[in-house]
């Protein structure tokens, strides 16, 4: 999907709200700092309160830190974004490991969209099953793409890349919305723009949100049914609440 020729450069913050993730946070580091894209860009880690050894797992690497007390992805993720250089915002999470071209080929989407004010994609998982992962990336991604996303855009705060001025414009994420943030900013920010979903724009994250400590099988997938159904809950009624939630101070 590459297609760097004569293309405009644009610079990207990388910004990761990290609650807890020393066990996590080092592979995702190592990921993004392989990065193959030639322009600027810039690794901000928002210690959101963290009680374990985060905070110096990040400073082994050549990051920007900051710390945020205020408990919330949301708090953690708009202090990054005010303390952010470059033009375009991106987000992801501690637990994530980015394929080497992630930079150059969101690079690439702005270039073939310059209306878009963001970008994104899905997600596997490094840790599950090739049955998980090739009914993630086939039915999943792809019927969300091919009929979902265009009456409910939302892309994943894992893998999510916005224009700085349109996060400004928005107000950044709203620290009143306690599950699906992501999904509320972009029902937001698909006023101000086209929202661009590449499915082939994967990343990869850990899968211990569904998993569960559970290791008898049945239990796991019976765990694995519950969390995907709780999710998909969530998600209705994140977007049923997101036009009841006030407008917050604008980040600048």
């Amino acid at each position: 999907m590459a297609k760097e020729d004569n293309q405009k450069r644009l610079s990207f913050s990388i910004i990761i709200a990290a609650y807890n993730e020393e066990k996590y946070l080092g592979q995702c580091l190592e990921s993004l700092l392989k990065q193959n894209y030639p322009g600027q860009f810039e690794i901000i880690v928002v210690d959101n309160a963290s009680t374990d050894n985060t905070k110096v797992i990040a400073s082994k690497y050549s990051v920007r830190i900051l710390f945020e007390p205020k408990p919330g992805v949301a708090y953690a993720s708009n202090l990054g974004a005010e303390a952010a250089q470059k033009e375009i915002l991106v987000f992801t999470d501690a637990d994530a490991i980015l394929p080497a071209d992630w930079l150059t080929n969101i690079n690439n989407n702005f270039n073939i969209h310059p209306q878009a004010v963001a970008v994104g994609g899905g997600y596997i998982f490094y840790d599950a099953s090739r049955l998980i992962n090739f009914l993630v990336k086939y039915p999943v991604i792809f019927i969300y793409h091919k009929f979902l996303f265009s009456h409910w855009p939302a892309l994943p705060s894992v893998n999510l890349s916005i224009t700085k001025e349109a996060f400004q414009k928005v107000n950044g994420f709203n620290p009143a919305v306690l599950w699906g943030e992501d999904i509320e900013i972009c029902q937001r920010l698909a006023k101000q723009g086209p929202l661009i979903f590449d499915r082939e724009l994967l990343v990869f994250t850990s899968f211990r949100r569904y998993r569960g400590g559970y290791i008898n099988p049945l239990l796991r997938s019976a765990h694995i049914i519950k969390e995907s159904l709780i999710q998909l809950i969530r998600y209705y009624r994140a977007r049923r609440a997101a036009a009841k939630i006030p407008a917050q101070k604008p980040i600048r």
